[in-house]
């Protein structure tokens, strides 16, 4: 009987709902972040290689139109040019990387939220009188619900790293 009335308590229902939608919710910002992350960075690294392709001929045509296509200075202009592109192209990667582990701690600060506004919503049912028990079976029913949501976050960080890295 208890365990009927700790989960019709209003309060804690209330709270249970909240953290749920919140947590649906971040999950939802994450994922469509993490997507716009992966898609810019794939949409970056062949535009620079191909904007590099043409700086390295522009480099080539100047040194070849003054006669110069043999120097070690044509040499040192592609070498500088193949420098700065795959600095730029670390650039990138780092900054995917960077907002991919933002997103995860904004996900990580979200659930930690949601598991204290529940456990206060089931302290203060318990004090008005409803079944410990309940409230263990709610930490459970959420731990099962964050471990899902931890399962999906490991499958788009693979996704994304995948990407990163190819």
């Amino acid at each position: 009987m208890a365990g009927e009335a700790y989960r019709s308590d209003a309060d804690y229902l209330a709270a249970l709902r909240s953290a749920n939608l919140d947590s649906a919710n971040t999950e939802a910002d994450v994922r469509t972040r993490q997507d716009r992350s992966r898609r810019t960075l794939t949409d970056l690294l062949p535009e620079l290689a191909r904007q590099g392709g043409f700086q390295r001929e522009g480099i080539n045509t100047g040194f070849e139109s003054r006669g110069l296509y043999r120097s070690g200075m044509r040499q040192d202009g592609i070498a500088r040019q193949q420098y700065d592109e795959a600095k730029t192209g670390a650039d990138y990667r780092q900054r995917s990387a960077e907002e991919v582990g933002d997103l995860e701690g904004q996900l990580a600060r979200s659930r930690a939220d949601s598991t204290r506004r529940i456990t206060d919503a089931g302290y203060s049912a318990q004090q008005r009188g409803y079944a410990r028990t309940q409230e263990e079976s709610l930490r459970r029913e959420q731990q099962s619900r964050e471990d899902a949501l931890a399962a999906q976050l490991r499958q788009m960080q693979q996704a994304t790293y995948a990407s990163i890295y190819r």
